[in-house]
């Protein structure tokens, strides 16, 4: 009887079911760094990267601006900025409730208000 097929040597190794759209791991990294990153949210859907950096560049170096994006490459209307050092982070907290691209943002550090956000995101 050779009903035994192991011709599968070994299980697939990514078998995360929805490899759809793998296209930005980038704010994955939040935990590494989360306390220089700041959570910018209520952009305008057409703010750029380089006026958000704009907006926050007098507290420090800025070394990344990474827009959140729908699939369709379109924006969520929030976005990270991450600082050089965490006390540059911490002052760029003082553009809560500033507006940008005639809207009021919202700015917190990354990795707060975020509980048990890291599963899900599509």
């Amino acid at each position: 009887s050779d009903s035994s097929s192991d011709e599968a040597p070994a299980k697939p190794p990514a078998k995360n079911g929805g490899d759809s759209a793998p296209a930005q791991p980038k704010e994955r990294d939040n935990s590494r760094g989360a306390e220089k990153t700041l959570f910018v949210a209520g952009l305008s859907f057409d703010t750029t990267t380089e006026e958000i950096q704009a907006h926050f560049e007098e507290f420090g170096t800025i070394q990344r601006v990474s827009l959140v994006k729908w699939e369709d490459g379109t924006s969520k209307g929030v976005a990270f900025v991450e600082f050089e050092a965490a006390d540059e982070a911490v002052k760029g907290l003082a553009k809560h409730e500033s507006e940008l691209g005639g809207r009021w943002i919202r700015v917190q550090l990354a990795g707060e208000g975020k509980g048990g956000k890291g599963k899900g995101d599509k």
